[in-house]
């Protein structure tokens, strides 16, 4: 890597979402932002007007940001590609006539903005790191957004992946999205693993919340790479509280054996039966579908405002209570006719930085889940949040994803395949019967965080790389002996 000298490096990020909007790209940029202010370099961002989770107007110290006009985000396709277009407009013109950069650093809001940063290089010279959130064509591809032989899809991969062989470096959010993109044809030594992390000032453990309902969190974005299906199928095996099943088990705990206990004699004897309460904490383009399946089969909801049901941020505080905080009533929808349901859900809005902390203390483990066929095009970031929490993890997910190889490396949660909603209900009634198994995985996963995912660890990372401090090296915690 050629240096640059230890201060007054000009740094240019690019990204739709910045400081103070709440979702988790724009969190990550910001962090990387401070950290470069703090180490003397001057820094200026483009981002949209718009935000995505909540308001996106306010001053970064330090930061000089470039608000350009873009229209505003939605979750259909339309008003997604045009909010994208404009932006990309946008990003261009100023990238252009703005101030020369010696480094610009691109993320992957738009899909294509990689291009921009190349053209602002190219013309105005400067060295481009792209730091990829989720690979493009890929993901599009492995979610039927676009069909893989089409001219399209074809042209997009051909000029992103140009892109990624003349950039300076890619940095990459685990291994599995680098085994990817060499398999793109990216040379080895362009991909740089730095996995994202956690403010740990701000999200520290708290004490776990009362016994009398097992408390599942899932925080974040519920995007089209997210496997719901195998939770939905969970629910509804929980929703009448039918005995356990024969089947595939969670694995974690540092190893590729089953969890004790999740299989054969199961340790409930004359305990009474846990409830559940499955919380979703956010939006995104699956939370509506995920309404009805609930609404429709006689789970208690909480209200949630207009705001909320557009994904904006809310007080997770503010979430209107269910009649039975502990419980679903019968329905003639395939309620529980003539008894209390053991598992009940609530939706609230996503969780501004300041109020995640309280959030994912009030659970008993964090859900976090991923369609098998995005294995490396997306990296699930909500598992350092987690970790920061001393909240243990169940992966909903293929073994090969990054959750699941911290799981085995770390002992600090369960893996289940996608698909395999009976061996989820497994782990929760297992993990529902033995609090100490939970927390001692949640202590684990904390002590890891406090090694490898601090906030200013995971910051030193990406400044290292793109401010080319002199000894930058790449850390693999994933990987690490």
């Amino acid at each position: 890597m050629i240096g640059f000298p230890a201060s007054d490096v000009t740094i240019l990020l690019l990204n739709q979402f910045f400081f103070p909007d709440a979702v988790a790209t724009s969190q990550l940029l910001t962090d990387v932002a401070s950290g470069l202010v703090d180490e003397g370099h001057t820094v200026r961002a483009i981002c949209g007007r718009g935000g995505y989770a909540g308001d996106n107007a306010g001053e970064l110290p330090g930061v000089t940001i470039i608000r350009t006009w873009a229209l505003p985000f939605g979750h259909g396709a339309t008003a997604r590609v045009l909010s994208y277009l404009s932006y990309l407009l946008g990003a261009v013109w100023h990238g252009l006539a703005g101030p020369r950069a010696d480094v610009v650093l691109t993320l992957t809001t738009p899909p294509v903005l990689s291009l921009v940063g190349w053209l602002v290089t190219a013309v105005r010279g400067g060295r481009l790191y792209l730091w990829e959130m989720d690979v493009y064509p890929d993901i599009a591809v492995e979610l039927g957004v676009l069909r893989a032989e089409s001219w399209l899809t074809r042209g997009l991969g051909w000029a992103l992946d140009g892109v990624r062989r003349r950039a300076a470096g890619v940095i990459v959010l685990g291994e599995s999205m680098r085994e990817r993109l060499l398999r793109h044809g990216v040379p080895a030594e362009r991909l740089l693993v730095a996995e994202n992390w956690a403010d740990g000032a701000e999200i520290q453990p708290r004490a776990f919340p009362d016994r009398q309902v097992f408390e599942v969190l899932y925080s974040g974005n519920l995007g089209l790479a997210h496997d719901l299906e195998t939770v939905c199928g969970a629910l509804e095996r929980l929703r009448g509280g039918m005995p356990r099943e024969d089947g595939p088990a969670g694995h974690g705990l540092g190893g590729d054996s089953p969890v004790n206990g999740l299989r054969g004699d199961s340790p409930q004897g004359d305990s009474p039966r846990r409830r559940f309460r499955f919380t979703f904490a956010g939006g995104g383009p699956q939370r509506g579908a995920l309404e009805r399946f609930c609404g429709g089969n006689g789970f208690t909801k909480t209200g949630f405002t207009k705001n909320e049901a557009e994904g904006k941020t809310a007080n997770p505080a503010a979430a209107s209570p269910a009649t039975d905080h502990n419980a679903a009533t019968a329905t003639d929808q395939g309620g529980c006719p003539t008894m209390v349901c053991p598992t009940s859900v609530e939706f609230r809005g996503y969780s501004a930085r300041h109020e995640l902390a309280a959030s994912l203390a009030g659970c008993h483990v964090g859900l976090v889940t991923q369609k098998a066929c995005t294995v490396g095009a997306v990296v699930p970031s909500k598992v350092y949040g987690l970790m920061a929490a001393g909240r243990p993890i169940l992966y909903v997910g293929p073994a090969q994803g990054t959750p699941a190889r911290l799981i085995r490396k770390f002992g600090c949660g369960w893996q289940v395949e996608p698909g395999d909603a009976a061996g989820l209900v497994q782990v929760l009634q297992r993990l529902a019967q033995d609090f100490g198994e939970v927390e001692a995985a949640g202590a684990r996963g904390y002590q890891a965080f406090q090694e490898f995912y601090e906030r200013k660890a995971g910051v030193g990372r990406i400044v290292g790389i793109v401010a080319g401090r002199d000894g930058a090296a790449e850390v693999v915690p994933e990987r690490a002996g």
